[in-house]
């Protein structure tokens, strides 16, 4: 008797894989995808933490250079004022003044 309904189980089981094996390739293929993400968080995490930083820094250094260029225009604005000041024409054509007519 064990025998015959360890046989019925066994169509039983195999009734159903037939029936239903894409949804049972699915939940497989779940599973897969599932235990490489929970394995590989950690790494990914790692990646995306050091892109982070980097990205963070290549922004301050950035933003250092765009204030130092500032600061540089600024200071190169106050001459020219200072010279427009004292009547030199420097300080309204800068380095490059025009070309004499005559």
């Amino acid at each position: 008797m064990k025998q015959l309904m360890g046989i019925f189980a066994f169509f039983l089981v195999l009734g159903f894989v037939v029936e239903h094996w894409r949804i049972l390739l699915a939940l497989v293929v779940l599973g897969i995808v599932a235990t490489v993400a929970v394995l590989s968080a950690p790494r990914v995490f790692e990646v995306s933490s050091a892109a982070w930083t980097r990205s963070r820094q290549r922004r301050r250094e950035r933003a250092e250079r765009a204030r130092a260029a500032r600061l540089r225009l600024a200071a190169r604005a106050d001459e020219q004022h200072t010279l427009y000041l004292d009547g030199d024409t420097r300080g309204i054509y800068g380095d490059y003044p025009p070309e004499s007519i005559e």
